[in-house]
């Protein structure tokens, strides 16, 4: 007898209309969505993730969205262990899970047979990388791409020429 839990998943980039049809799937086929978007899990932040509103949701239960604090640290293994909670909740009220968002790194932690643990992190290199965030958007905000150009150079050890490779790149990401 196989027991192990069918589930439905849409996944796919940013505004491509996974939410709308997941609730439409929800409601036609008696299911439970489960967000599988790194930053929708995250209180407070609606609006920068797109995190579907009560309209939107049309009276489905939705899962995973909005319950941990964005100073938390939060990683692919405890997004497993919180979905696969979620998961078995859903089917254990006779409901279809239905995983909906384009985080690919979090399906393949549902997805992985062995385990999908936590890895030990350097706190130093932790806050390198914090700091290198917070001097990018900055002078994102405030100077526009030439800034973001001059301040990724100082706190990078990029030559000039990657860097301003990495930039259009990442500017044709953004944009």
């Amino acid at each position: 007898m196989d027991n192990k839990i069918k589930i439905l998943a849409l996944v796919g980039p940013t505004e491509s209309g996974k939410t709308a049809l997941g609730v439409e799937l929800a409601i036609r086929l008696g299911g439970q969505i489960v967000s599988c978007d790194s930053m929708q899990v995250y209180r407070g932040m609606k609006i920068g993730t797109a995190a579907p509103g009560e309209e939107e949701m049309r009276g489905i239960k939705h899962h995973l969205i909005g319950y941990r604090d964005p100073r938390e640290n939060f990683s692919a293994a405890d997004y497993k262990r919180d979905a696969e909670a979620a998961i078995a909740e859903i089917a254990a009220s006779g409901s279809l899970p239905i995983l909906v968002g384009g985080t690919g790194l979090y399906l393949e932690s549902l997805l992985s047979v062995g385990e999908f643990s936590k890895a030990d992190c350097d706190p130093a290199v932790r806050e390198e990388l914090r700091a290198i965030a917070e001097v990018v958007c900055l002078s994102l905000l405030v100077g526009g791409t030439g800034v973001y150009l001059e301040s990724l150079l100082s706190v990078c050890a990029f030559s000039e020429a990657e860097c301003d490779s990495a930039v259009r790149e990442e500017l044709r990401a953004i944009v």
